[in-house]
């Protein structure tokens, strides 16, 4: 236990000292800064389209009140909507839109929005070459079991204290955007119960994920073989729908307002049985750690038998 420790505390220095770490963390920085951006965007044009449809009809006297009184039929088509009343309709997607700029929904609008495509990419990055650069610089007096779980332990913590760090961070970007931007928001934030689980949700994916290019950088020990993996993930993600906030958010609420796809749109969940689904993770994951280690420590010492 106290050569583990010692492992996982010269990781972290490891870590530091590469430098990956903060061009992981500079790299989180812009994604948040674009997320922000992109919410803000999705704000103004509806925002703009109100007041031009409203300075057009200002000659005919009519005014946002009669409009929102009055019914409103929606249609659509080919995904495209469209509304008899498209004042009604520009006020309360203007409206939706502005609740999303409310600072607390950031992290939301991070993990389901450019964090699903950017942060699978600079987070396996980081975990591939930050393994095969840990293994080449192991320290050889340490136990091969003890190297083996204190690389893995720390490369963990790290993943954890990224998405804090990342939460945190994307609720602070929002705060200064809106601040330089003018924008007052007083409308609450959706779901703002659920950040805990969706914070801890992402915690278990980064483990996860890190988990999974740990074994694989170490077992192939190379870095093209990691890298084309991660990409094949990638491509994947479309159909497999990744492992994104917006599916737990959709098997944990029944309904909830799409923000991160800049629409209106009502997504429906689904009753799933997410224990079963992460028990089989698990099981894979533990599955893919034992064979790593035996087959990894065998070619460290051809001696060693693997156990039947």
């Amino acid at each position: 236990m106290k050569n583990l420790g010692h492992v996982i505390t010269e990781q972290f220095s490891y870590q530091r000292k590469s430098r990956r770490l903060l061009w992981l963390l500079l790299g989180i920085l812009v994604t948040c800064c674009l997320s922000s951006l992109n919410q803000y965007e999705a704000w103004k044009a509806p925002n703009e389209d109100l007041k031009e449809m409203l300075e057009a009809n200002k000659s005919i006297g009519y005014t946002l009140e009669q409009a929102l009184a009055t019914d409103q039929v929606i249609t659509k088509e080919d995904g495209v909507e469209t509304s008899n009343n498209p004042i009604k309709y520009a006020y309360y997607e203007a409206k939706t839109q502005k609740a999303a700029l409310n600072p607390w929904n950031a992290p939301n609008q991070f993990f389901t929005s450019l964090a699903v495509v950017v942060l699978p990419v600079i987070w396996g990055l980081y975990c591939i070459l930050t393994t095969l650069g840990a293994n080449k610089a192991a320290r050889a007096d340490r136990s091969y079991g003890s190297s083996f779980l204190g690389k893995l332990i720390a490369l963990c913590i790290t993943g954890i204290g990224v998405v804090i760090f990342t939460t945190i961070l994307s609720i602070l970007v929002q705060f200064a955007a809106n601040a330089m931007l003018g924008i007052h928001v007083n409308t609450p934030a959706p779901d703002l119960a659920k950040l805990p689980i969706q914070t801890a949700y992402q915690c278990l994916v980064f483990t996860l994920f890190a988990s999974f290019f740990f074994f694989l950088a170490t077992w192939t020990k190379s870095q093209k073989i990691s890298i084309l993996v991660l990409v094949i993930y990638m491509l994947l993600i479309p159909n497999l729908g990744g492992f994104d906030l917006k599916n737990l958010l959709l098997l944990t609420i029944g309904d909830i307002y799409n923000t991160s796809a800049s629409t209106m749109d009502i997504m429906k969940g689904q009753p799933t049985d997410m224990w079963l689904g992460y028990t089989i993770i698990v099981c894979l994951w533990i599955g893919l750690g034992f064979f790593t280690y035996q087959y990894t420590k065998l070619k460290r010492d051809p001696k060693a038998t693997i156990p039947r």
